[in-house]
């Protein structure tokens, strides 16, 4: 009987050594319970916390770009000042009286007209035309005995257009600004034949005149 019993358990044993050892279950126990820091238990730190941790030192200052700066009060810069503005002018028609040059005998005055600044700096300028029947030669003559001695003649080239021209002119001998002229201009189909002569003239009226 004893011999039996022995027979049963040894079957026994055999067969729970052949099966495999069932895996043993593992409990996890949240970290929070234990006290050891977990990834739930993680929270995020503060801007000042992060600081905190950083390096310091020489070495760990890293080379900053040089931030650029605009003209203003913080720079100590100033802007550039604004373009002057230009000066205001009134242009007006005149009669043929007003100007201040020479009509020259038997022409038409076709307009008179007259400019001024403002601000008086460049005074007032004058401008006329004229239409004439007589020669242009004759016309130059006449202005150049009416400006005196130091005006000159002159005669651009247009050698090759039928619109011909010549001025005589008197400059400041102080300033060596212009003070007046008289441009005349003609037109010349053949030699000999002129016609439709007009006198433009200009003057410059360079007083100081008060502001308006």
């Amino acid at each position: 009987m004893a011999l039996v019993v022995m027979l049963v358990f040894a079957a026994a044993g055999c067969v729970q050594q052949g099966k495999p050892a069932a895996p043993k279950k593992i409990k996890r126990v949240a970290a929070a319970k234990k006290g050891r820091p977990g990834p739930a238990a993680t929270k995020p730190t503060s801007p000042s916390e992060r600081d905190a941790k950083r390096p310091t030192g020489p070495d760990a200052t890293k080379p900053t770009m040089p931030t650029p700066t605009r003209p203003g009060a913080d720079s100590g810069l100033k802007p550039p000042p604004p373009p002057p503005r230009p000066e205001r002018r009134v242009a007006k028609d005149i009669e043929p009286e007003e100007l201040r040059l020479p009509i020259y005998p038997g022409a038409e005055v076709r307009a008179a007209r007259e400019t001024t600044w403002l601000k008086g700096r460049l005074g007032a300028l004058q401008t006329a035309t004229l239409h004439s029947n007589d020669a242009p030669d004759k016309i130059l003559e006449w202005y150049k005995a009416k400006f005196g001695a130091e005006a000159e003649v002159g005669r651009p080239d247009r050698k090759d257009s039928r619109r011909k021209a010549a001025w005589v002119r008197l400059m400041d001998p102080k300033t060596k600004l212009l003070k007046s002229s008289a441009w005349v201009s003609w037109t010349e189909e053949k030699p000999g034949e002129i016609t439709d002569v007009r006198v433009q003239l200009v003057v410059f009226i360079r007083e100081e005149t008060p502001a308006k």
